[in-house]
């Protein structure tokens, strides 16, 4: 479980982080990211984007839309061949190429996640789920028991 203020404190582990790669598990979308040598993941398993002022750059609807518009929509999926994964590819090769650093890191109302990054690039988790005690989101220093959870009833 977390609580509000744990989880502004596991965002801000994020802050001067450089945004390593994108990518996704089945419908979970993932964020990777380095900072002093430790290594963050964000996944979400609620509404996601990446945008660059009014444009989106990748978004979790893009999980529904194989890159080939002729092949078999759930064979395309298994195979990651979506337009999430294909948009998710670029942007980890952009973003290796130059590198992007977290500028800022905001827990928002309802759970919602802001990170700002270089460029005006903006990576945005939007918890959607009305009721349902079910994870939206979780942000985790990977091979360590640090988790940080939402909503805080997720792991009951």
């Amino acid at each position: 479980m977390s609580t509000p203020e744990e989880l502004t404190a596991g965002l801000a582990s994020l802050v001067r982080a450089r945004v390593t790669d994108f990518s996704r598990t089945l419908n979970m979308a993932e964020v990777g990211f380095l900072r002093d040598g430790v290594v963050w993941r964000l996944h979400a398993q609620c509404p996601f984007r990446v945008r660059q002022g009014d444009r989106i750059l990748v978004g979790t609807v893009d999980m529904n839309y194989p890159v080939d518009p002729e092949a078999d929509r759930m064979a395309a999926f298994d195979q990651y061949a979506m337009m999430f994964d294909r948009n998710a590819k670029k942007l980890t090769a952009r973003f290796q190429q130059t590198a992007s650093f977290v500028d800022s890191a905001v827990l928002g109302p309802a759970g919602t996640v802001t990170l700002a990054l270089s460029e005006s690039v903006v990576i945005e988790v939007m918890p959607a789920s009305a009721g349902l005690r079910v994870e939206q989101w979780r942000i985790f220093e990977r091979g360590s028991d640090t988790h940080y959870v939402f909503p805080d009833s997720a792991d009951r």
